[in-house]
């Protein structure tokens, strides 16, 4: 085991995110709150605020995940703070252990 020198920031989704991002789905299947994986964010260990840390990459975090449901932009919500929140809760933490022998590969999205 190996302790990995970044703390993580998981994005959960709400209902509201849910029911827009089902608008664009190519299945019949409807998700709802708790049925979908969450998101994980490797970021930097040492934050103290939360908040704060929501604050600089709620942005990012909004690009990434509406480009998972559809890149065209016009269809996008508003990228906002209040908007952010509505969709997706955060859990934060700094602990972040690989248990997989195997070299880490990294890829650019």
């Amino acid at each position: 085991m190996k302790t990995i020198n970044r703390g993580y920031l998981m994005v959960l989704f709400k209902q509201s995110f849910l029911d827009w991002s089902n608008k664009y789905s190519d299945v019949d299947v409807q998700f709802q709150e708790g049925e979908v994986e969450p998101s994980l964010y490797l970021i930097e260990d040492d934050f103290i605020e939360d908040d704060k840390v929501i604050e600089g990459l709620f942005k990012k975090i909004m690009t990434i995940e509406f480009t998972g449901v559809t890149e065209n932009e016009a269809e996008w919500p508003t990228i906002s703070r209040e908007v952010f929140d509505s969709f997706f809760s955060c859990v934060l933490g700094i602990s972040v252990i690989d248990l997989v022998k195997g070299p880490i590969h990294r890829e650019e999205i």
